[in-house]
């Protein structure tokens, strides 16, 4: 329900203005609802329509750590704390992030 009120947000005249807030917001409700790749795909239109918003990079690492892309999502992560300086649930996301990441196997080659 909610993710369909943004949608007619984002089909509303003048909302250029607000696009970004509509996709970080429906970006949220389909990570909840457990769908990580529509939440991913809205976290990317929030950083299209403003670069500088950090709660779209923040909605990004989420839908990415989801994903099990756990690089990608330590990338946005930290994007998001530089964007908002301070912010404790950046700083604590990234820290799962890279502990994440320092706990998982390296790679194994091919010989």
């Amino acid at each position: 329900l909610a993710s369909e009120s943004y949608q007619k947000a984002l089909a509303a005249e003048g909302k250029e203005a607000i696009a970004h807030l509509a996709h970080s917001n429906r970006s949220l409700c389909r990570y909840n609802m457990g769908h990580f790749d529509d939440a991913l795909h809205d976290a990317e239109k929030t950083i299209a329509c403003k670069r500088e918003w950090h709660k779209g990079w923040a909605r990004k690492a989420a839908a990415l750590d989801a994903k099990g892309m756990i690089e990608e999502a330590l990338s946005a992560a930290r994007q998001a704390l530089s964007l908002e300086l301070g912010n404790p649930e950046y700083r604590k996301l990234a820290n799962t992030l890279r502990s994440k990441l320092d706990a998982s196997p390296p790679p194994t080659t091919k010989k």
